[in-house]
């Protein structure tokens, strides 16, 4: 009787240590199936981004009429394909389900390369089949990019998942292929098909509402605080207050913060609410402010708008302000203002002011750029004529209207530019920046519109 209760003993401890493991295993697979499951989403969010950023990409380089921005434009669709290709490439089952995506992307990827090899070594780069194939590869990119968003969209509302990836995997190409099916053959530049290139192929990207150079890079110094002396608290404190009319004594210093500006960091409360203000300790200038109050319903147009933010930088002292790009956020129209000097737009010099639309009242203000770039500059007269500078504009795009303009450069540099505003045969609308000295395309922007504002691409 002994020996028989202890075999079952051992029995039950075996039989709940294989249990224990089992139970173990389980779990085991279904984290990694979890882990795998969620890597497969990440990608394929990565991969609809990158097709999106070629997709205007693409858009850009239709209307590159110069050898430098025709190589300038290739290197950056060469970028966001290789960036797309990779991303497809982490799917499960990629190659075997989606091996027109693969070939359209490595197709891409190669056609730039190409063109950008000719626009430098000065190849005719500007033919009618070049134009006609970069519309081509546009459509279906726009074709995919569309696809893929409405795919991922059913990946966050739970009709899709990739916990069954072949499954998954079978209907995402059900609804992606069809997309990329061309309409013709993509040509090289010699003009004949580069039968080679498409078989190689199958076994083979900063929307900002704030204007299209608030992320120019911002110079060594702060220009407009060079020289000036360092402010006491009570000064900050007076120069927020008399700045956004705030009475005296609801501010105070809450910390000073260090960084690119050192600054005081303010903070108070007025009938609308909680508010912060930063003030730089050199010079004492204003640098932003934030009001966290809830904006009620909507009383004033983005016209209206425009037209409060406009007056409040006018009683400031800020002068000939150009307004380029608004949107509204809830209640809240953010105005982008560029200082300008004998008619010339410098938009290095950006000022951002805020504004609730239930009754004009200012909630938001941000200067730095204007505090950094903003200088009298030593602007030199166009060369080239609007005339020969509209020849640089493509033309398949309608000029609408037509700025003289200073933009920034990567390298922390300024160029003169005639910009165009443009329209194209679907309506959309495209700014083309030519250089006023030399008569070669600088930069290309995609706008997007629509009731609440501008954005660019």
């Amino acid at each position: 009787m002994r020996r028989s209760g202890v075999f079952f003993a051992v029995y039950l401890a075996l039989y709940l240590a294989l249990g224990g493991f089992a139970v173990y295993q389980y779990r085991e697979t279904v984290f990694l199936r979890q882990q795998l499951s969620n890597r497969f989403a990440q990608s394929f969010s990565e991969l609809t981004t990158a097709v999106g950023e070629l997709d205007a990409a693409l858009t850009r380089g239709r209307y590159a009429t110069t050898a430098n921005m025709v190589g300038h434009s290739c290197t950056e669709i060469f970028g966001k394909a290789q960036a797309a290709a990779t991303a497809a490439s982490m799917l499960p089952f990629a190659y075997r389900e989606l091996p027109e995506t693969n070939a359209f992307l490595s197709q891409v990827a190669d056609y730039a390369l190409a063109m950008s090899k000719a626009a430098q070594s000065g190849q005719d780069y500007d033919s009618a089949a070049q134009q006609e194939n970069l519309v081509n590869l546009s459509a279906r990119c726009s074709a995919l990019s569309d696809a893929l968003l409405g795919l991922q969209a059913q990946l966050h509302d739970g009709h899709l998942s990739f916990s069954d990836n072949e499954q998954t995997m079978a209907k995402l190409a059900q609804r992606m292929e069809p997309a990329l099916k061309p309409d013709g053959a993509v040509a090289t530049l010699g003009g004949q098909e580069d039968k080679e290139s498409v078989e190689d192929s199958h076994s083979a990207p900063t929307l900002i509402y704030d204007g299209p150079f608030s992320d120019h890079v911002m110079g060594q110094s702060i220009r407009l605080l060079e020289g000036k002396e360092t402010v006491s608290e009570a000064a900050a404190l007076e120069k927020a207050a008399a700045f956004f009319g705030f009475e005296k004594g609801t501010l105070s210093v809450l910390s000073t913060a260090e960084g690119r500006i050192p600054s005081y960091l303010i903070a108070g409360s007025d009938r609308y609410g909680e508010l912060t203000v930063t003030v730089s300790l050199q010079g004492g200038e204003v640098l932003q402010m934030m009001s966290s109050r809830e904006v009620g319903a909507q009383t004033l147009s983005p016209e209206e708008g425009a037209e409060k933010a406009a007056a409040f930088l006018a009683e400031r002292g800020f002068e000939q302000m150009h307004k380029s790009y608004f949107i509204n956020q809830s209640g809240v129209l953010t105005v982008n203002f560029a200082a300008t000097q004998d008619g010339v737009v410098l938009y290095p010099d950006l000022i951002k002011v805020s504004v609730a639309l239930d009754d004009g009242h200012v909630m938001g203000y941000e200067a730095k750029g204007y505090l950094a770039n903003h200088c009298v500059r030593p602007l030199i007269a166009p060369t080239v004529s609007e005339e020969r500078a509209a020849e640089a504009v493509s033309t398949d795009l309608d000029i609408l209207s037509i700025n003289l303009t200073v933009i920034p450069t990567p390298g922390k540099n300024e160029v003169l530019c005639y910009e165009f505003a443009t329209e194209a045969d679907d309506g959309k609308h495209h700014l083309i920046y030519v250089n006023a000295t030399n008569g070669l395309q600088e930069k290309i922007l995609i706008l997007l519109e629509d009731e609440n504002g501008t954005l660019t691409l």
